[in-house]
């Protein structure tokens, strides 16, 4: 992985990727649901999503692999955020 990562806003994103199971895990705790901390997280990821974009090319780069599969887990641990607040999120804008 850490070849695979090179750029601080690659590194933040996979990150906060990678902490989705202890947020869930807070949110839910027995007799304390707590919506705020999957919104708060969703926040901190999608600036990390906006960082990323900003900073990383994806396609056609060299760490295009790695990084669709970081976009892809991205996708997956948002909707899967948003579906436990119940929003249905959007396929396309």
């Amino acid at each position: 992985i850490r070849d695979a990562l090179k750029t601080p806003s690659e590194w933040a994103l996979a990150k906060l990727v990678l902490q989705f199971t202890s947020v869930i895990k807070q949110f839910l705790a027995p007799g304390e649901l707590s919506p705020h901390k999957i919104c708060g997280y969703l926040y901190d990821l999608s600036t990390a999503v906006s960082a990323f974009c900003r900073d990383c090319k994806v396609i056609g780069s060299e760490e295009m692999e790695g990084r669709v599969m970081l976009c892809a887990a991205t996708v997956k641990v948002m909707r899967k955020c948003m579906h436990l607040l119940g929003i249905t999120p959007l396929e396309r804008i």
